[in-house]
């Protein structure tokens, strides 16, 4: 055809005559096979709690959403701290509460976590007596209780500024008022801090303890965030911890708590409390911390904190070693570490939302550690979800994640066997084809890695089909007097479900085969171009342009290289031809029929249907339209054959064709211009004398015009459009043939 020089054009020998131009594709060959797109997956964003494997109705969930979260267990440590202080003294002397963090607020920063044997032995270890912070407390009373309690006769009104600690507690007891428990609470604070500073002894700790039981299950948000102020000020045990976790899940269960949660700094104290402590024996912390975190993530400026503090760091290295645990373990996973797993990658999940997140993910090599637990987990469809989602996300990124993910082999092979093996979930199907269609745009080894991969040419083929079937039943039981557009298929519905998850599948047939080797066998594969036809049939049935677009866009790259079905093809393609569709429908239809017209068969049947023949050639010659280009392709092709010519000679074609190729000039557009002379030149490719076939005023006009574009030194300016030196190849080649003639 014509060849693309690489700086200033020079002449090549003459095309023989029998060299007739065949559009490879409805258009030139420097527009390359385009990758689909398609909407990101729906995520919910709301605060809902899903404990592993159960439904938020479910009676082994802990909150619904209008259920309080139920403290039984909370509850039940404080009273065991209240019971052992009135069993004897001498007891609470010999008892040691384990220290995991000390969380003054001015002081927030991550230490070293102790070995667990060290961390053991200092539990087990009995306090010495230390007369000099008995001395600091005594003084301490002395100075900051003396005020007396005064209250109103039945509202319990506290008016005082101060009490000690013994009064704080008796009114505890007897106030109802959130107000004054509120304002209890901050006297409350205060001690406590006083007692941190000083390193206060287990027995005072308790007694604060004591004091606050009564108010775990309070049903004020102020006061459970009031509360949980003054127990992270103290030393806490992994057993009181757990308790603050529970209480701080609770709380962060509504959006409304999150200013005053982030303007106290509970999140990021509680956050450095849990990151001291072993997932491996804290599961309860581990389950309720981290669904605590996930909540308040989703706030973006608490997300931001957490993560300039550390959350990513520590969300990675307790994945590891609940990785590394279950690894090793010679028995099936306990069910408090699964759930232990899924919370935490729900954090990862929200955590990743932030560049700096995703930053630090790369270089603690996060891809590996999802591989690692896609390969562990791929049986839970709760934790693949969680984990569809992380990939989803990161596919979806345009920084060195996405490029991270595309080169681990065994995560691309997991996704596909995930498909596989969870064909009933469309929620995890969804997110794992978006990725896959994701890596495939992209990458160029990423095609390869796909197909390589046995499910993509078997199985694979068999869940779109599945869904394909579903999806045309969900549409059909609609009524079928609207035509069904985006926003009538909410991801909410089953349709909208099941519709969704079809077109992410599509979209990896479409994507991968943008590589050749790649694109001739998915062209070949009957499962996956009868399920296009299928689709294509039932999308203009039912005037579906959701299901249309991606349907048609993958056969129009399918179209490429020989397929299967061909004719089928084209008797569903020229249907949405026929029809008043929108121009993204009917384009995508003209580039696949771009694509069939190389074949004689399909050639045959065009030259035979004269209102297609008439819509093609009108839209030949509309100026600014995209379907001008793809619909010239295919009069290029319908050119090759003289029953044609002898049609187009009929219509006078040729004054159409000079006249768009004189309006080159102006527009610059020199594809358009190579497209219209590669026509010309087919159409007088068996023509023996020009001005028989033109007449001698088209073909004056038609040289003038080509001497006119081709100036040899064009090609040299930098303000002339790259397509201009094909033009000139495919043009001087034209005005040789005519001029020689």
């Amino acid at each position: 055809m014509s060849t693309r020089g690489n700086s200033r054009w020079t002449p090549l020998p003459p095309m023989a005559e029998d060299k007739i131009v065949i559009q490879k594709q409805s258009s030139l060959t420097n527009f390359p096979l385009r990758p689909l797109k398609t909407k990101r997956p729906f995520t919910p964003r709301d605060r809902h709690w899903n404990h592993h494997g159960h439904n938020a109705d479910d009676p082994l969930s802990l909150v619904g959403t209008n259920v309080r979260i139920s403290l039984p267990s909370v509850k039940k440590s404080l009273l065991r701290l209240e019971s052992s202080r009135k069993s004897s003294t001498e007891s609470l002397g010999s008892m040691r509460l384990p220290a995991i963090l000390e969380s003054d607020p001015q002081n927030l920063r991550l230490t070293t976590k102790p070995k667990r044997q060290q961390f053991r032995a200092l539990q087990a270890a009995v306090p010495h007596e230390n007369e000099e912070v008995d001395n600091i407390l005594t003084a301490s009373r002395k100075f900051s209780f003396q005020a007396q309690v005064r209250t109103t006769d039945r509202n319990n009104d506290i008016t005082t500024p101060g009490h000690s600690l013994t009064e704080i507690q008796d009114c505890l007891h007897r106030v109802s008022s959130a107000d004054c428990q509120l304002t209890l609470l901050e006297e409350l604070r205060q001690l406590a801090k006083m007692l941190s500073l000083i390193k206060a002894d287990t027995q005072q700790r308790r007694a604060i303890y004591s004091t606050l039981s009564p108010l775990v299950q309070h049903e004020s948000s102020a006061v459970l965030i009031a509360l949980l102020d003054v127990l992270l000020l103290l030393k806490l045990s992994r057993i009181n911890l757990t308790m603050v976790a529970k209480i701080l899940f609770h709380v962060a269960s509504s959006e409304r708590n999150d200013e005053e949660l982030h303007a106290k700094a509970i999140v990021t104290r509680f956050f450095h409390a849990i990151s001291e402590s072993c997932p491996v024996t804290d599961g309860d912390l581990m389950i309720y911390g981290y669904g605590a975190l996930k909540f308040v993530s989703f706030n973006r400026n608490i997300l931001k904190d957490l993560v300039n503090q550390g959350l990513m760091d520590v969300l990675v290295l307790h994945l590891q070693i609940l990785s590394h645990h279950i690894e090793e373990l010679n028995e099936p996973t306990p069910n408090e570490l699964i759930n232990e797993v899924f919370q935490i990658s729900a954090c990862l999940r929200n955590a990743l939302d932030v560049q700096e997140g995703r930053n630090s993910f790369m270089k603690l090599d996060g891809p590996s550690l999802l591989a690692r637990l896609v390969d562990q987990f791929k049986s839970d469809p709760e934790i693949m979800c969680n984990m569809s989602r992380i990939l989803s996300l990161l596919s979806l990124c345009d920084d060195n994640a996405h490029e991270a993910l595309n080169h681990n082999d065994q995560l691309i092979s997991n996704i596909l066997e995930l498909i596989d093996s969870h064909r009933g979930r469309p929620e995890l199907i969804v997110r794992l084809a978006f990725s896959l269609g994701n890596f495939a745009a992209k990458y160029q080894e990423s095609r390869r890695r796909i197909l390589n991969h046995g499910n993509m040419l078997t199985t694979l083929p068999e869940v779109m089909s599945q869904y394909a079937n579903q999806t045309i039943q969900s549409l059909k039981e609609r009524p079928t007097s609207k035509v069904l557009e985006k926003k009538s298929l909410p991801s909410n519905s089953g349709a909208g479900d099941t519709t969704d998850t079809l077109i992410k599948l599509i979209r990896v047939y479409a994507n991968t085969s943008i590589d050749a080797e790649c694109g001739e066998k998915i062209a070949l594969n009957d499962t996956v171009v009868q399920t296009l036809i299928k689709l294509a049939e039932a999308s203009n049935q039912i005037k579906c342009e959701e299901l249309a677009l991606p349907t048609l866009a993958t056969l129009n790259n399918l179209s490429f290289y020989p397929v299967l079905h061909h004719e089928e093809i084209f008797e569903q393609i020229i249907l949405f031809i026929d029809r008043q569709y929108p121009e993204p429908i009917a384009l995508e239809a003209v580039r696949v029929l771009g694509n069939l017209s190389r074949h004689p068969q399909i050639r045959a049947k065009l030259r035979s249907n004269d209102h297609l023949i008439r819509v093609i050639s009108q839209w030949s010659g509309a100026t600014g339209s995209k379907l001008q280009f793809p619909a010239l392709g295919i009069l290029v092709n319908l050119m090759t054959d003289a029953e044609f010519r002898a049609i187009f000679r009929l219509r006078n074609g040729t004054s159409l064709l000079i006249g768009q190729l004189r309006r080159i000039q102006q527009t610059q557009d020199y594809a358009l211009g190579s497209l219209l002379c590669q026509c010309l030149w087919n159409y007088c490719i068996d023509a023996d004398d020009p001005i028989q076939l033109l007449g001698k005023r088209q073909l004056d006009a038609l040289e003038q015009t080509l001497i006119g574009l081709l100036d040899l030194d064009a090609e040299e300016d930098p303000n002339v459009s790259p397509t201009y030196a094909e033009f000139s190849s495919v043009g001087f080649y034209l005005l040789s043939k005519l001029c020689s003639e």
